[in-house]
C-alpha cells in the first residue's frame, strides 16, 4: 500500500519483484507428481537446451510425466515415521563416548532434528524392494549409519566453509573450535565404520566406503578446481554427484543388498538415488537465491560468498558473459555477489535449473519401474515432490519496500511530527532506496570493512535528515537469524532522529520463548518512558571553556544549537570541551545545558542543568577526581563515530594508545619519583587498562569474523546513545559467580537477578 500510494516507480519494481518471486517458487510443470513412464500413458515436456560455458552443445532434455491426481501418492516421511522416531535417540546412544567435549560436539548435529531425508530413503528403498515389507533391523541400522556419515560430512564442511550457522543454530566449530569439530566428524566416521563392519556384508561395506571416498573427492573438486573447471557444467554435475548424490545412491543400493533382493532391484535404486540426489542438490542451489536465511538455516547467497558457481549461475552466464570472469575469480571482488545475484534474477538461469532438476527427478522415477507395486514404491515416487513442496513452502522471501514506507511515514507526520516504530526482518529489496546483499566476511578486518559499516546508499541519510526536519523520531526493531538486513544502511533513521535501534539476533520462531519476552519488555519501555518531541539543545560554558563537539547520532560542531527530533529518558548525548583561555586556579567555571522540548500532551517545556566545576592546576587533584565512567563513555562514542574514517584495527590501537597516554602522563607528572619498574596507577583510574582492553574485545571493535556486519552496526548505534550508567556494563559485562550449591543453600547463594527492563 505504501509503495502504491507514494512510490509509482516502487510499484513497478514491486510487481517485477513479485514476478521474480513467483518464478523463484519454481513450481515444476503441471503434473504434480512424478510417475514412471513405463507404468502408463505419458505426456512430454521439453526443457530448453543448455549450452556449456566452453561453447560445447548438449542435446535437449526430454521430461516425461504421467498425470496423477494431487494427493494420490503417500507421504514418504509419514510412511516411515514409526521407524524414524527413535532414530535420533538411537544415534546419540551409538555415538556415546567418555570424553564430554567430544560427546557434546558429536551430538551437536542431532540436537536439532532435520528432515532425516537420507534415512527415509534407506527405509523406503528397503521396503520398496521387498514389495512393501518394512525394513528389518539390519536395514534400520544402515539408515542410522547413513545419517552418521552425513552428519560427519557436515561437521567437516562447516569447518572448511567457515560457516556460522547450520539449521538456524551455531555450527559446532563456532562453539567447540575447529579441532574439536574435525575430531567429532572423524569420530562419527569411525563409529559408523565400526557399526558397518558389524553388519558383516562385504558388498555393503565396500559401497559405504566408496561413499566416503566420493565425498572426499567431491570436496577436493570444490576447493581445488581450476578457473576453467569452474565454468564447466560437467564439473559441476560430477562434483554434485560426489558430494551429495553418492551417499543417497549407494546407500539405497546397500539397503537392497542387505535385504537379499535381486540385483536388478539394487541397480534400479542405485540409479534412483543418483538422479534424485542431483535433483535435490540443484533445488538446494536454487534456494540459495530464493530462500530466506530462516528457511535455509544459513545465510542466503552463501554459495557465492564461498566462491561456488552453481547451476543458476552457470546457466545465467550463457546470457550474461560478464559473469564468467566473476566465476573464475570465485566472486572475490567487492560487489561480485550482488551483481551476479541481480543478473541471475534477470536471466533464464532459475527456469533452466528447475527444468534440469525436474529431468533428473523424472529419471529417478523411471528407474523404479522394475520394482513391484507397493505403497513404499509410491512413496519413493513422491519423495522429490514432497521435498520440493516442503522446501519451497518455507522459502517465502517477502520483498520489503522499506524506503517507500518511510517516505510515506514522513509525509503523514510532516504536519505534526511524531514517532515511528519499524519492524524489519529482511533486506529492503524493492522500491526507493532498495539494497542488495553486500555482506562479505572476506572484507572483515580490512579497509573495505569501513564501507560495510556505512550506508550503501546516501539516500538513507538524506531520508533520516528529512524525517528529523519534520520532527519524526524513528525506532527500528530488526530480527535476524543469520540473514543480512544491512542495518548499517538503515541505522541513520534511528540515530539521526532520536530513536533507538533494537536488534534481536537468532530470532528464529522456535526460540521465541527467548527473544519474545525481551521484545515485549522493550516495546513497553519504548512506548511508556518519558519522551520529548521537537527538541532543541544548547550547551553554554563560562569563559575559558568552549564546546568542541556533540557526540550523538553523528559528531556535530559545538558552535550551534542541536536539533533533537526526539529524546527519551534512556538516551544520552556526549559533549566534549576545549580549554581555550586562561582559567584562574580555584575558580568555578560553569557548564549549562538547556533543552527545549514538547511533551506528549503538547506542553512546551525547557529543562536547564547547570554544573559548577572546580578549576585546579594540580595534576594529582585532576587525576584524583577523574570520572572513569564518563571517560570510557566518551572514548566509546568517539570510536563508534570514527568507523567511517578508520579501520577497526586502528581504532583498537587508538583506544589502547589513549589509555597508555593518560597513565604515562600521570606517572610523569604525579609519580616521577617512584621506581621505573613499579606500576603506579591513579586510584580513580586504576581500572582504566581493564576497561580499555575490554573496549577492544566487545562487539563494537572486536577483531575476527564472529561479529557480523549487522551485529556491529547494532553495537555502533547503541554506543552513540548510551549513558554512563550503561556503558560500563556494556564494555565490561557483569560477572555472576557460578558454583555448585546445595538445595538448602540455594536461596542464600543465588546470584542476583538481572535488572528489569524498566
Amino acid at each position: 500500500t505504501f509503495a502504491d500510494a507514494f512510490a509509482p516507480t516502487g510499484r513497478t519494481q514491486m510487481r517485477h519483484a513479485l514476478r521474480l518471486c513467483n518464478a523463484a517458487a519454481l513450481r515444476l510443470p503441471a503434473a504434480a507428481h512424478l510417475l514412471p513412464a513405463a507404468s502408463g500413458a505419458t505426456r512430454s515436456h521439453s526443457a530448453a537446451a543448455y549450452v556449456q560455458n566452453n561453447d560445447r552443445n548438449f542435446p535437449d532434455i526430454t521430461v516425461e510425466f504421467r498425470a496423477a491426481a494431487p494427493g494420490s501418492l503417500p507421504d514418504p516421511f509419514a510412511l516411515v515415521q514409526p521407524q524414524l522416531r527413535p532414530l535420533d535417540s538411537s544415534i546419540r546412544e551409538l555415538v556415546g563416548t567418555d570424553h564430554p567435549v567430544l560427546a557434546a560436539a558429536a551430538h551437536h548435529f542431532f540436537e536439532r532434528a532435520g528432515k532425516r531425508f537420507r534415512p527415509t530413503l534407506v527405509l523406503l528403498s528397503s521396503a520398496a524392494a521387498a514389495g512393501g515389507d518394512p525394513a528389518d533391523a539390519r536395514q534400520q541400522r544402515l539408515a542410522e549409519i547413513t545419517e552418521m556419515i552425513h552428519a560427519a560430512s557436515l561437521l567437516h564442511d562447516d569447518v572448511i566453509d567457515v560457516a556460522d550457522t547450520r539449521r538456524g543454530a551455531k555450527t559446532a566449530h563456532r562453539i567447540y573450535g575447529n579441532k574439536v569439530a574435525v575430531l567429532a566428524g572423524d569420530f562419527l566416521l569411525a563409529r559408523a565404520s565400526l557399526l558397518l563392519a558389524r553388519l558383516k556384508d562385504v558388498q555393503v561395506v565396500e559401497l559405504l566406503a566408496t561413499v566416503i571416498e566420493e565425498m572426499v573427492q567431491g570436496e577436493m573438486m570444490q576447493v581445488r578446481a581450476l578457473p576453467q573447471q569452474l565454468l564447466e557444467f560437467e564439473h559441476y554435475v560430477d562434483k554434485t554427484y560426489r558430494k551429495t548424490a553418492a551417499l543417497m545412491s549407494l546407500s539405497c543400493e546397500a539397503a537392497v543388498l542387505l535385504g537379499g533382493k535381486p540385483p536388478d532391484h539394487a541397480e534400479a535404486l542405485r540409479a534412483y538415488g543418483r538422479h534424485l540426489g542431483i535433483a535435490y542438490q540443484v533445488v538446494d542451489d536454487m534456494l540459495d537465491f530464493t530462500g530466506s536465511a530462516e528457511s535455509l538455516g544459513k545465510p542466503a547467497l552463501s554459495d557465492m560468498q564461498q566462491g561456488l558457481a552453481t547451476a543458476p549461475t552457470l546457466f545465467a552466464a550463457d546470457q550474461f558473459p560478464q559473469i564468467r570472469e566473476m566465476i573464475t575469480r570465485r566472486f572475490a571482488e567487492e560487489g561480485d555477489v550482488a551483481t551476479v545475484s541481480e543478473l541471475v534474477a534477470q536471466s533464464d538461469g532459475m527456469r533452466l535449473s528447475a527444468e534440469l532438476a525436474t529431468s533428473h527427478a523424472q529419471k529417478a522415477a523411471d528407474a523404479l519401474g522394475v520394482l513391484p507395486p507397493s505403497e513404499a514404491r509410491d512413496a519413493l515416487l513422491g519423495v522429490f515432490e514432497a521435498v520440493r513442496t516442503t522446501l519451497f513452502a518455507s522459502s517465502r522471501r517477502p520483498d520489503a519496500a522499506f524506503g517507500a514506507a518511510m517516505e510515506a511515514a514522513r509525509l503523514l507526520l510532516a504536519p505534526t511530527g511524531g514517532r515511528v516504530l519499524v519492524f524489519s526482518h529482511t533486506l529492503p529489496s524493492v522500491g526507493p532506496l532498495k539494497l542488495v546483499h553486500r555482506d562479505d566476511v572476506r572484507t572483515y578486518g580490512t579497509e573495505k570493512e569501513q564501507a560495510l559499516l556505512q550506508p550503501a546508499d546516501s539516500g538513507w541519510t538524506a531520508l533520516a535528515a528529512a524525517l528529523a526536519a519534520v520532527h519524526a523520531s524513528v525506532s527500528t526493531f530488526h530480527f535476524t537469524t543469520s540473514n543480512f538486513v544491512d542495518m548499517s544502511s538503515t541505522a541513520p533513521l534511528s540515530r539521526l532522529t532520536g530513536g533507538q535501534l533494537y536488534h534481536y539476533a537468532n530470532a528464529a520462531p522456535e526460540s521465541r520463548d527467548v527473544w519474545g519476552p525481551k521484545l515485549q519488555a522493550e516495546i513497553w519501555r519504548c512506548l511508556t518512558r518519558p519522551f520529548g518531541y521537537e527538541g532543541v539543545m544548547r550547551v553554554r560554558t563560562s569563559r575559558g571553556l568552549r564546546v568542541d563537539h556533540y557526540l550523538w547520532g553523528s559528531s556535530l560542531p559545538g558552535d550551534r544549537d542541536v536539533d533533537v527530533p526526539g529524546i527519551d529518558a534512556d538516551g544520552a548525548i556526549g559533549v566534549t570541551f576545549l580549554h581555550d583561555d586562561k582559567i584562574i586556579d580555584g575558580s568555578n567555571p560553569c557548564v549549562q545545558c538547556a533543552l527545549l522540548y514538547t511533551t506528549a500532551f503538547g506542553e512546551r517545556r525547557i529543562r536547564v542543568l547547570t554544573s559548577a566545576l572546580i578549576a585546579t592546576s594540580s595534576m594529582p587533584s585532576l587525576y584524583r577526581h577523574a570520572d572513569l565512567d564518563a571517560l570510557l563513555n566518551i572514548m566509546m562514542r568517539q570510536a563508534a563515530l570514527a568507523t567511517s574514517r578508520s579501520t577497526m584495527q586502528k581504532l583498537r590501537e587508538a583506544a589502547v594508545a589513549r589509555c597508555v597516554t593518560i597513565l604515562a602522563n600521570y606517572r610523569k607528572t604525579c609519580a616521577a619519583s617512584t621506581s621505573a619498574g613499579q606500576l603506579i596507577l591513579p586510584e580513580a583510574l586504576k581500572l582504566l587498562p581493564l576497561y580499555a582492553l575490554s573496549l577492544t574485545k566487545v562487539g563494537l571493535l572486536r577483531a575476527g569474523t564472529d561479529v557480523r556486519a549487522d551485529e556491529r552496526a547494532a553495537h555502533l548505534a547503541a554506543a552513540c546513545r548510551m549513558g554512563c550508567t550503561s556503558s560500563g556494563g556494556f564494555i565490561y559485562p557483569r560477572l555472576y559467580s557460578l558454583r555448585s550449591i546445595s538445595e538448602a543453600g540455594a536461596a542464600a547463594a543465588a546470584a542476583p537477578p538481572p535488572p528489569d527492563a524498566d
